[in-house]
């Protein structure tokens, strides 16, 4: 049986909606930043395979909630956003869909 972070609520959810019982633990303090580090990953792959709109903003709600639960956790909220700031004002965003072509040259 393989393990992995889920949201708080989650077997409440299951038993009210499937009427199932879910068994769950709590996290350590030590291994639940690195399985909210998996969970990013995991939920990026989901935003990788939505199949339209919906599930799209369905998987980036989630992939934002466990973002937001890592940086509250690592106490980085504010340090963040200054540097999500930072980078767009010196790089700039994504907005216009600028693609690399190859390598950088020299």
């Amino acid at each position: 049986m393989s393990e992995k972070l889920v949201r708080d609520r989650i077997a409440e959810f299951v038993l009210n909606k499937r009427g199932e019982v879910l068994d769950t633990r709590i996290a350590s303090a030590e291994e639940y930043v690195q399985l909210l580090k998996n969970k990013v990953v995991e939920e990026a792959r989901e935003v990788l395979e939505a199949k339209d709109k919906y599930e799209l903003a369905e998987e980036l709600a989630d992939l934002m909630e466990v973002m937001k639960a890592l940086a509250e956790k690592e106490e980085i909220v504010d340090l963040l956003f200054s540097k999500r700031e930072a980078k767009f004002l010196e790089r700039g965003g994504f907005e216009t869909g600028v693609v690399l072509i190859g390598d950088c040259k020299k």
